[in-house]
């Protein structure tokens, strides 16, 4: 990995302007550290994000037992008195680091770098810590990111837990592999509004458009959660009742380090404790965004150097049986 080629041009009053002549090109905003109008091969890839987020929609077996200050706490993130310093790792690569903070939860702060490749390539390295927030706020909801993808990003491919949804607590009957979908398919109709289409335990992940040659792939140095949906977390908590919700076009993909459990509280016990995310606790994750042409592109090799747990194809797995039974 090189940031050779990669130019920095801070001397703009709102944002600082990253590229590589025609290959891609990113703002940062000085103010909330969000990337914007990210531009690969001439094509929008994300129009904005990572945006710091604490907040699911609230599920049945939820029952009250959250904070409803969270909805609101990753809203207007503040970059802190010292700024964006721009450097390097000890690679030579160039980064941008940061610290945030949140006018809507007193304490909260997180650190973000940002890590720059030649090839578009950004590795984000994140630290939430809550634990000078009010103790009363014992746990979050989630703890994650959003970004807005164009309209007509819409075939999923993921790595990771499925074919289906998945919780924390709620994963047992899951299987690991690859798998597709769309997402619109991701929605799942509950009675009531809620919380749908969230994926753990994966490494990696990429929304394609059938109009645009490039995408943007996610992967995991560990695991993640992704959500990809026509709907904002806020939109599934304000409405009570599908037909209530407006599709967008745009779509939100949240990467996350953990949402809490289910639990039963609904008609039993809370969540149990294994599966909450204290605030006693600073939380640490990594991942990486990876511009890439999606014809050709494989993306098990795309990924594997942002990955530290390494994954086979289900080819290559089923050659691998045959070998050793025959």
């Amino acid at each position: 990995a090189s940031s050779a080629d990669v130019t920095v041009d801070t001397s703009g009053p709102d944002a600082i302007l990253v590229s590589n002549g025609d290959l891609f090109s990113f703002s940062i905003d000085k103010t909330s550290g969000t990337i914007t109008d990210y531009v690969y091969n001439g094509e929008t890839l994300l129009e904005e994000g990572p945006v710091p987020n604490f907040w699911r929609a609230p599920i049945n077996n939820d029952n009250g037992n959250y904070d409803g200050a969270w909805q609101s706490a990753g809203k207007d993130p503040q970059v802190d008195a010292d700024g964006i310093v721009v450097g390097q790792d000890e690679d030579g690569l160039t980064t941008f680091s940061f610290t945030l903070t949140f006018p809507n939860m007193a304490g909260l702060t997180q650190d973000v770098v940002y890590t720059v490749e030649d090839n578009g390539a950004v590795t984000l390295d994140i630290t939430v810590d809550g634990t000078q927030t009010d103790t009363s706020r014992d746990r979050f909801l989630r703890i994650g990111t959003t970004m807005v993808l164009p309209a007509g990003y819409e075939d999923a491919v993921w790595y990771g837990n499925g074919p289906v949804e998945t919780m924390w607590d709620r994963e047992s009957f899951a299987m690991v592999g690859e798998y597709t979908n769309t997402v619109d398919r991701f929605f799942f109709p509950y009675l009531q509004s809620a919380d749908t289409g969230t994926l753990t335990g994966v490494k990696w992940f990429t929304v394609t458009s059938d109009g645009s040659d490039s995408a943007m792939a996610v992967a995991a140095r560990d695991t993640v959660e992704a959500q990809a949906l026509h709907f904002t977390a806020d939109d599934l908590t304000t409405a009570d009742h599908p037909y209530e919700l407006t599709r967008t076009d745009e779509t939100y993909l949240s990467i996350n380090y953990r949402s809490q459990g289910t639990g039963n509280a609904s008609c039993g016990p809370d969540v149990l404790s294994q599966y909450t995310l204290p605030t006693s606790q600073v939380y640490e994750y990594s991942y990486t965004l990876i511009p890439y042409t999606v014809e050709g592109t494989d993306l098990y090799d795309l990924t594997a150097p942002y990955r530290t747990v390494s994954v086979i194809s289900e080819d290559d797995a089923v050659a691998s049986l045959r070998a050793k039974i025959y």
